[in-house]
């Protein structure tokens, strides 16, 4: 409603503008996570259907693989959903791609005086690849080397070589690898000289990868890729409508980078190379770009803030370690603090420019010519999972689901298993493959405790923990769909617990679940009580699947039919399709132990089917947030909010501007309100909370107030007996 500003007769006109209202779409992201036989690893792929996810990921080969395809079969065959997958690598350790050993890409600097702090011009020449003790690492990390203060030569050889002859050095965080067809990461750096919107991208002309090590195990040598083996394009003309490479690094800069003022400055790119994930069969090569930053050397250069306010940092350095995952740039301090890099007027006193045969992508990490013995086992899963969730984290990408697909229970059914005596690998410092056949004892989580029991439920935890804490710490915008483990219901291929002689249910299901979920209380996460059984074609038989698949796609179903605030539950929208049996069923009493520590039921109801039979988070306080639908109105409103308000940014904060504040979001709250979300609301954006100092200090603030609908979970229907002749309006009153 407009607010009267003039005081005496006229027509007062105002503006609302609608058109940037984030409004629900009706599709819901949803991720998962977990093994595959094939596909590109430490990538998110959006997949569009069954066929293109078994196109890229292939059809499962074990129990581990089956998870992650059910998972994404139901959702993208029973929902309208956008999958986004991430293959985890198999190998020990951090798995295939990996290694376990830091490398660095050192690039000496040619100056045309005797020492770097008189030199007014630079050139970066090309890189050497040298290997990497941890301590190594460090000590370059944490500036604990000697550096030299001149140009020497660049015949660097190891680790004692860098400080005396390097100039700028790129260090793989990851410990990453390259194999013999060339898969892996390639940095490339340009500079600004060949950012003429009017000449030709040629800033990358080749690329080259380490193809062995030197009898020391202290540098790589370098070999050319044949361009026979790139699926794209490294150079192109001006005119050319084709990307390429070159493109893709003279285009990174979102501001005139061939400005003079940016001669003191580098762009540095990392790519990833692996074989086109459509064609396994072959060895062409695709690439990914996955950062990119531009900055100068002068470790004091900064420019202005495109937001506003103070001027930021400029140097490449610290913009690189602040934000990238993957690598750590180190630049001779004697070249990035000595000497004027500012002239009078303000401009680069100092110019860097990349020699000819620095014009490629270099490859870093180590070489492994054996790739044969990669896929040897899950490795650790809980470090592969860490860095997939920091990836996500990096991306500029919206989650509103993510379910785990069994893999605490591949974790821990792996563990388990290589315990054993008679099992376990006495070379191996890891588990070696995940076998849902062999048998967890879970005696253990049967103890009558409210704290995670032994050594099952913390490895568990190393699993389910990292999804809590990406959830309710790290992202805030999704509901994590958890899987209870596997060997609490059934127990090799159709051991169903539920079938023992001596199944007592509150011993060896409620019980367990309550050790495990006890100690996560969050309303960022969910967990039902159950394992599916499915039709599994490509084995031509019948398994035990995770739920948390099943339930994503009624998330995003009901997010679709209705909206994301209406419970995902009951049988209007509970429904499963696709199942063929329960690992347990419980009733009516069973459910009300498990609703009453949190977990959701799943059960069959004759008639109905297979429904999913509640709709709590694992948030254990008595609170609204302790309810999906409610955390789901929350985030839905939380985003929508945010896509409003950025466009306010950088206004007066006056009376006009807080009025359409709220003029713009209220169409929002009164759609949630006409459709069932919330009883009611209240945007307060004025005086009372923007008060002198809170202007002064150039802040806006706003107060939400919501009352959200409460679902009926229990209805209760009182059937009463009266005498013959009774007024029932009398009665009733």
């Amino acid at each position: 409603m407009a607010t009267r500003t003039i005081s005496s007769p006229g027509v007062q006109i105002n503006e609302v503008d609608l058109s940037v209202i984030a409004r629900p779409s009706g599709v819901t992201n949803t991720f998962i996570t977990g093994f595959a036989k094939q596909g590109p690893t430490d990538e998110v792929i959006n997949v569009g259907s069954l066929t293109e996810y078994e196109s890229i990921f292939g059809t499962p080969t074990n129990s581990s693989e089956r998870y992650l395809y059910h998972s994404a079969r139901q959702i993208l065959t029973q929902s309208t959903t956008n999958l986004l997958v991430t293959r985890m690598p198999y190998g020990s350790g951090a798995g295939e791609g990996f290694s376990n050993q830091y490398t660095a890409l050192v690039y000496p600097l040619s100056s045309d005086a005797a020492t770097y702090e008189a030199s007014t011009a630079f050139k970066l020449l090309p890189p050497k690849s040298i290997l990497l003790t941890d301590s190594q690492y460090l000590d370059i990390l944490e500036n604990n080397i000697s550096w030299g203060d001149s140009y020497v030569d660049d015949n660097i050889n190891s680790f004692d070589d860098i400080a005396t002859k390097g100039g700028l050095v790129i260090l793989d965080s990851y410990k990453t690898s390259v194999n013999n067809l060339y898969e892996g990461y390639y940095i490339g750096i340009a500079d600004n000289s060949e950012n003429n919107p009017a000449s030709d991208f040629l800033s990358i002309k080749g690329i080259k990868s380490v193809n062995s090590i030197d009898a020391g195990g202290n540098k790589q040598t370098f070999t050319a890729i044949p361009s026979s083996r790139l699926n794209f394009s490294l150079t192109q003309s001006y005119s050319s409508s084709q990307n390429s490479i070159s493109q893709i690094v003279e285009n990174f800069p979102k501001f005139d980078f061939s400005k003079s003022t940016y001669n003191d400055s580098l762009t540095v790119m990392l790519f990833k190379l692996r074989t086109t994930m459509y064609a396994h069969d072959t060895v062409i090569l695709d690439s990914v770009l996955l950062e990119g930053y531009t900055g100068s050397l002068y470790n004091k250069r900064t420019q202005n803030n495109v937001n506003g306010g103070a001027p930021i940092t400029f140097n490449l350095d610290t913009l690189i370690n602040k934000s990238s995952p993957n690598i750590k740039c180190i630049t001779n301090p004697f070249i990035s603090s000595t000497g004027n890099w500012i002239n009078s007027n303000g401009s680069p006193a100092k110019t860097v420019r990349t020699d000819a045969d620095t014009k490629n992508l270099f490859s870093k990490g180590v070489y492994i010519s054996d790739t044969s013995t990669v896929a040897s086992g899950i490795g650790n899963v809980p470090e592969k999972l860490q860095r997939i969730l920091n990836n996500i984290d990096n991306l500029d990408i919206d989650v509103d689901v993510i379910a785990e697909a069994g893999l605490g229970s591949i974790w821990v059914g792996a563990k388990e298993r290589w315990k054993d005596s008679n099992f376990g690998n006495s070379n191996s410092s890891e588990p070696y493959i995940y076998d849902e056949y062999y048998h967890v004892d879970t005696s253990i989580l049967k103890t009558q405790t409210n704290d995670p029991v032994g050594g099952i439920a913390e490895d568990y935890q190393d699993i389910a923990m990292q999804f809590v804490a990406f959830a309710d710490k790290t992202r805030k915008d999704h509901v994590f769909i958890a899987d209870p483990l596997r060997h609490i219901f059934v127990q090799g291929g159709n051991g169903k617990i539920s079938k023992n002689k001596d199944y007592i249910f509150s011993t060896d299901v409620y019980w367990p679940l309550k050790n495990l979920y006890g100690g996560n209380p969050t309303s960022y996460a969910a967990v039902y009580g159950n394992w599916l059984k499915t039709n599994d074609v490509s084995a031509d038989k019948q398994v035990w699947v995770p739920s948390s698949g099943f339930v994503a796609s009624v998330f995003a179903n009901t997010t679709q039919n209705a909206f994301p605030w209406v419970a995902p539950a009951g049988f209007n929208r509970g429904t499963l399709n696709n199942v063929l049996d329960v690992a347990i069923n419980p009733t009516q009493k069973q459910r009300d132990l498990l609703y009453r520590i949190n977990v959701n039921p799943i059960a069959f109801f004759p008639g109905d089917g297979y429904v999913v039979f509640g709709q709590k988070t694992l948030f254990n306080k008595p609170s609204a947030f302790d309810r999906i639908n409610v955390r789901r109105l929350f985030l839905t409103l939380e985003k929508a909010t945010k896509a409003v308000l950025k466009y306010y940014l950088f206004e007066g904060n006056t009376f006009t501007t807080r009025t359409r504040v709220v003029n713009s979001l209220a169409p929002i709250f009164t759609q949630a309100k006409n459709n069932d979300g919330l009883y009611d609301y209240r945007i307060v954006c004025d005086e009372r909370n923007n008060t002198p100092d809170v202007i002064d200090n150039n802040e806006m603030r706003l107060s939400i107030y919501i009352q959200p609908v409460r679902t009926a979970e229990f209805i209760l229907a009182d059937f009463v007996a009266t005498r013959t002749g009774v007024n029932f309006s009398e009665l009733i009153g």
